[in-house]
C-alpha cells in the first residue's frame, strides 16, 4: 500500500525512478509478489500498455536488482540483475547513467538589483533553438510583483523612464523561454540595465578612537569624523548624528547633528561637532551614523563608535568665607560656646565679608545668584532657617551683596560674593549662615561663621611664638573692635632690659603689609636694627597703634632669646 501511494503520487509524467533491492536477510519466503512486481511494471495502479520493467517477474528478494527508466518513456528502461546463488561472490551491483531533460519551457530570475537613483533602460540577447522559440522579460518587484512587461522578443531594448526608482530602488528580472517545437528552449546569453548608480557613504571608524576613554561630566567632545563617498553619484545632504547610549538602562538620546551639503564621488569631507557630557554618567557609547537620503547597498560603514566612561559630577562645591582677606573658619559646636567667647573672631564695624564657592569640575560654570543663599542671625542661633530661625535672607537686591560668576575659561570653577554691611553702632555677635549648591544641584552643608563687632578698640594677646627663640618668632596680636580703615601708625618696639630701642616694625612688617581688626602676625629673626643678630638674653617689647578714638598701647612683655 505505500509502495502503490507512493508511486501513484510522485512516479508522474517526465520523470526518472530509480529501483534497487536490498538484502534483508529475509528467514521467510523470497518470492516477489505479483501486487508488487505490477507496481513495478506499470509504475502505479495504472496498467501500462508496455512494461517498464521486464525482469523482476523472474526475480526474488534474494536477487540483486537495479532500474532506472522515465514515465512516459518505457523504451528507456536499463537494467541490471544478478542471480542469486550460493557460489555467488555478487553483493552489490552500479549503474551509471548521464540524464537529459529535454523540458520545452523554463525561467530564471535575478537576484535583486540595486538600489539605484534611476532606472533607464534593459536590454536582452538569446540564441534561437528553432523557428518557434520564444522569450518573455519581466521586471519584478522583490516580492515578485509584476512591474514592467512582459516584454518578448529573441532580443530587444525598452526604456524603463517610467519606473519610478525613488518608490522601487530594487528590482528583479525574470526570463521565460520556451519552444514547443524540438522541446529545446532558446539561450538566454545576456541581458543588462543601465542605470543611475547610488552614493555609497562610508565613516572613518578609527576616527573616534582619538577620544579619551575617561571623561568627567560635563567634559566637551570635540569630534572629527571623515565621510567618504565610494559610490558613483554624488551624495547630497549627508546627516550625521551622533548619540549616547546609557549601558545601564540601554536608553539612547541623540546629542548633536551635523549636515554636509555634498559629497563627491572618491571625495571625503570632516564632520565636526562639540558635545558636551552634561547630564551623561558611567559606561557610555558614543555612536556617529551617517546617512542621505538616497538608499544604499551597504550601511554597515556608515556608523563609527566609541565606547566611554563618564564620570559623574557628584560632589559639592567648596565654601570658604573671608573677612578682608582673612579666612574666617565655621562656627565652633563646643557646647560652652557663648556670645563673647574668646574663639569667636573680630570682624571690622563695615567689614568687605567675600564668600568662595569653588568646583573643582571644570566644565560646569557657577554663573547666577541662584547657587548662594545668604542669611545672617544676630547672636548665636540654631541651625534652622525655616518659620521661627532668627535667621534673615540677605538678598541680591539688597544693594550689600554682589554675585561674580566663575570664569569658564579656569580649571576650578569659583564664583565670588561679597558681602558689605554696615554693624556701626551695633555692638553684637553674629552669624553669617550661607547655603549653596554647584551647576549639578550638589549642595554643600550650610556653612555657618560666628563673629563679634565691636565700636571700642583695642589690642589683646600679644605674644610670640616660639619664646624662648633661637633664630625666628612670630608675634601675634588680636586688634579688637572699629574698624580696620580706622587703624593707623602701628608700631612693635623690641627694647633690651636696660631700656634701648633695638628694633622698631611698622604695619609694612606685618605678614599681610597692612594691619587690620582680628589676629594680625609679625615674624622678627633676631635681628636688630643694624642687621646684627641679637645676643643671648631677654628682651622687652610693647605693640601700639592709632585708632579713631586715640592711640592703644599693649602691655610690655617679655622674649627671651638662646642661641
Amino acid at each position: 500500500d505505500d509502495l502503490r501511494s507512493f508511486l501513484d503520487t510522485h512516479a508522474i509524467e517526465g520523470r526518472y525512478v530509480f529501483v534497487r533491492t536490498r538484502h534483508l536477510a529475509r528467514n521467510s519466503g523470497s518470492t516477489i509478489t505479483d501486487e508488487i512486481v505490477d507496481l513495478f511494471e506499470n509504475l502505479g495502479s495504472d496498467p501500462s500498455p508496455t512494461p517498464y520493467s521486464t525482469t523482476i517477474a523472474s526475480q526474488t528478494y534474494n536477487d540483486v536488482w537495479v532500474m532506472r527508466t522515465r514515465v512516459g518513456d518505457p523504451e528507456e528502461t536499463v537494467e541490471q540483475v544478478s542471480p542469486s546463488s550460493e557460489s555467488s561472490e555478487v553483493k552489490e551491483i552500479s549503474l551509471t547513467v548521464d540524464l537529459d531533460f529535454p523540458y520545452p519551457e523554463g525561467s530564471t530570475v535575478t537576484p535583486l538589483i540595486g538600489p539605484v537613483t534611476e532606472w533607464q533602460s534593459l536590454s536582452w540577447i538569446a540564441r534561437a533553438a528553432s523557428a518557434d522559440s520564444e522569450v518573455e522579460v519581466e521586471v519584478l518587484a522583490p516580492d515578485s510583483t509584476r512591474l514592467l512587461g512582459p516584454f518578448t522578443g529573441l532580443d530587444g531594448t525598452t526604456a524603463l523612464a517610467s519606473l519610478d526608482a525613488e518608490t522601487h530602488p530594487r528590482i528583479r528580472l525574470r526570463a521565460t523561454v520556451r519552444d514547443s517545437s524540438v522541446r529545446r528552449p532558446p539561450q538566454l546569453d545576456e541581458w543588462s540595465l543601465q542605470l543611475r548608480g547610488i552614493p555609497e557613504i562610508a565613516v572613518d571608524a578609527a576616527a573616534l578612537q582619538a577620544i579619551a576613554d575617561t571623561l568627567q561630566e560635563g567634559a566637551t567632545l570635540d569630534i572629527n569624523l571623515p565621510v567618504s563617498n565610494l559610490g558613483a553619484v554624488p551624495a547630497e545632504n549627508v546627516s550625521i548624528a551622533y548619540s549616547f547610549t546609557s549601558s545601564a538602562d540601554n536608553t539612547t538620546n541623540i546629542v548633536a547633528r551635523d549636515t554636509l551639503d555634498r559629497v563627491e564621488p572618491g571625495d571625503s569631507q570632516m564632520s565636526q561637532v562639540a558635545v558636551s557630557t552634561s547630564g551623561t554618567t558611567g559606561a557610555t557609547t558614543l555612536d556617529g551614523t551617517a546617512s542621505s537620503p538616497a538608499p544604499e547597498r551597504l550601511t554597515f560603514n556608515n556608523t563609527a563608535i566609541r565606547n566611554i566612561r563618564v564620570l559623574g559630577d557628584d560632589a559639592p562645591p567648596v565654601l570658604r568665607v573671608f573677612s578682608d582677606g582673612r579666612q574666617l573658619q565655621a562656627r565652633p559646636e563646643a557646647d560652652d560656646l557663648n556670645l563673647k567667647d574668646a574663639r569667636l573672631p573680630f570682624v571690622s564695624l563695615r567689614p568687605t565679608l567675600e564668600i568662595r564657592l569653588e568646583d573643582e569640575n571644570p566644565f560646569f560654570a557657577i554663573d547666577d545668584t541662584s547657587h548662594v543663599e545668604v542669611f545672617l542671625s544676630e547672636g548665636l542661633p540654631s541651625s534652622d532657617t525655616g518659620f521661627l530661625s532668627t535667621y534673615e535672607q540677605i538678598g541680591f537686591g539688597d544693594g550689600v551683596l554682589s554675585f561674580t560668576p566663575s570664569d569658564p575659561t579656569e580649571g576650578v570653577q569659583e564664583a565670588l560674593i561679597t558681602y558689605t554691611p554696615d554693624f556701626t553702632g551695633r555692638d553684637s555677635t553674629y552669624t553669617l549662615r550661607i547655603e549653596g549648591r554647584d551647576a549639578s544641584d550638589n549642595e554643600i552643608e550650610p556653612y555657618e561663621v560666628s563673629f563679634r563687632v565691636e565700636t571700642e578698640q583695642r589690642i589683646r594677646d600679644v605674644y610670640p611664638y616660639p619664646n624662648p627663640m633661637s633664630t625666628q618668632t612670630t608675634f601675634a596680636f588680636r586688634v579688637e573692635g572699629g574698624q580696620t580703615e580706622d587703624l593707623e601708625n602701628f608700631r612693635l618696639r623690641i627694647y633690651t632690659v636696660a631700656g634701648r630701642l633695638i628694633r622698631e616694625f611698622g604695619a609694612r612688617d606685618l605678614q599681610t603689609g597692612r594691619l587690620r581688626v582680628g589676629w594680625n602676625l609679625l615674624p622678627w629673626d633676631g635681628r636688630d636694627e643694624d642687621g646684627d643678630r641679637v645676643a643671648t638674653g631677654v628682651y622687652l617689647y610693647r605693640v601700639s597703634v592709632q585708632g579713631s578714638d586715640g592711640t592703644f598701647t599693649g602691655d610690655v612683655e617679655k622674649v627671651a632669646v638662646i642661641r
